[in-house]
């Protein structure tokens, strides 16, 4: 049996706005700098507590009117982005 991937924000890094649709996560663990923008911003806060990509893209599909295959795929990419430098924690 497949098990399910969680995804949960590193309780050490930090936001900071650069302007109105960029930003940059910090993790002083690492030293890592990370551009963001809005879309990237709305999952990182939204991962303070573990979740599944479709509880993710479910939560998204709220705020944006994109189709939840294209959430799925773009969310999936950003998620294994983040996870290589220790800004979002992955679990089964």
């Amino acid at each position: 049996m497949k098990s399910i991937q969680k995804y949960k924000r590193n309780h050490i890094v930090s936001i900071r706005c650069v302007s109105s649709s960029f930003y940059e996560v910090f993790n002083p663990d690492t030293n890592t700098v990370v551009p963001i923008n809005q879309t990237g911003k709305d999952i990182i806060e939204f991962l303070t507590s573990a979740h599944t990509i479709n509880e993710i893209c479910t939560y998204l599909k709220e705020l944006y009117e994109v189709d939840f295959e294209t959430l799925k795929e773009d969310t999936s990419e950003f998620l294994k982005e983040t996870c290589t430098v220790f800004i979002v924690e992955c679990s089964s």
